[in-house]
């Protein structure tokens, strides 16, 4: 039997089928050098705390979108955007859901807030592409950003109104309206009327009290208003859930494009390297990371796709960058001192292949042998 409900797997799929709610196509540069970003501008600061419980408050359209637009965000990737929206500040970063098809084969994507900033974030979490009820990721940008979106924890009545928050077809942070048209997959999905498209995927939809009890996911091609969202109840068991991303066939545990521990892993700080394999040539690209000092001469970055690098100052001899999953060595430089940029600290290592990182020096002691 021929599976009608569509999930925009390529951008193949997305030019030639009108009816899906995935990645819109739009050419977009995805990273920044560190001259173009701000390199150690003081993060801003919000609560670290869960957003506050569902109410029965209720509100206008017009006050849903004034009082959530915080807290979405465009999803900008090499390959098309999508939505994402907060679901929590933990520690110094914010976390972030969106559909696992639109950050799927990536380890780090752009993303776009209303007021027009931009931030980089890595994909932590994410489950199955292929799946209609866990088709969801999670991510990671560092810093309390945005305002955190509750989740409603009960199910939604059919008939609800609701609306449907998203960048269809890359308009950026649109609003469309409509109600809960039934309840699928044992009332893991719901089935909406409001209009999704391409770039909706991963956008929030709302109750009329401004409560996430959705998440924008696909449509059927063959026909119109008929919209389904994976429902919050599964958002939520997701979220807690030590779901483990699916694995290439044929492909080593180091080579998987992400990592997905049972909870999000907290890294403090932000680094820079252009040896990453999404950096364009010669530039920087910026990533949370967490930095450490084990002894004299020694600093560990543990970097927040999973990847985890020794840097070793040898006196003596030339000074090593080991990439701790392969052990594969490289040569260079590792600074002799600490750089200052805008009140914050780094530690530059030159490798002799071309590559530059800038390691946070915020909890490093000791680093001259």
């Amino acid at each position: 039997m021929e599976n009608k409900f569509i999930k925009p797997l390529s951008i193949l799929v997305l030019l030639g089928m009108t009816g899906l709610a995935g990645c819109s196509s739009v050419s977009t540069n995805t990273t920044q050098s560190a001259n173009e970003a701000d390199v150690g501008i003081p993060l801003q600061k919000l609560p670290k705390e869960h957003p506050a419980e569902c109410t029965i408050q209720e509100y206008s359209a017009e006050e849903l979108f004034a009082n959530s637009k915080d807290g979405i965000a465009v999803v900008l990737t090499d390959s098309g955007v999508g939505s994402a929206f907060v679901v929590k500040h933990e520690g110094n970063s914010t976390l972030l859901a969106t559909n696992a098809h639109v950050v799927d084969g990536t380890k780090l994507v752009t993303l776009k807030w209303a007021n027009g900033s931009q931030d980089q974030a890595a994909v932590v979490k994410i489950g199955d592409t292929q799946s209609r009820d866990n088709d969801l990721a999670l991510l990671q940008v560092n810093g309390n950003k945005g305002t955190p979106l509750k989740i409603k924890p009960s199910k939604i009545n059919t008939g609800a109104d609701i609306v449907a928050l998203g960048a269809p077809h890359g308009l950026d942070f649109t609003i469309t309206r409509g109600i809960v048209s039934a309840h699928r997959e044992g009332g893991r999905v719901i089935q909406i009327d409001a209009p999704i498209n391409p770039g909706n995927s991963g956008g929030a939809i709302l109750d009329k009290t401004g409560c996430v009890v959705g998440v924008s996911t696909y449509i059927r091609k063959d026909s119109e208003g008929l919209g389904f969202g994976i429902a919050s109840n599964q958002l939520q068991a997701f979220l807690v859930s030590e779901t483990k991303p699916t694995q290439e066939p044929n492909k080593k545990a180091q080579d998987i494009a992400y990592h997905a521990p049972s909870s999000a892993p907290s890294y403090p700080q932000t680094c820079w390297t252009s040896a990453h394999p999404d950096a364009p040539k010669g530039k920087l690209i910026s990533l949370p990371c967490k930095v450490s000092n084990p002894k004299s001469g020694l600093i560990v970055v543990n970097w927040s796709d999973g990847y985890n690098t020794k840097f070793h100052n040898n006196r003596a001899t030339r000074d090593e960058i080991e990439d701790v999953d392969s052990g594969t060595i490289k040569y260079g430089e590792i600074g002799d001192k600490l750089i200052e940029s805008r009140g914050n600290y780094y530690l530059i290592v030159n490798a002799d292949d071309g590559a530059e990182s800038w390691i946070a020096s915020d909890t490093l002691k000791d680093w001259q042998e």
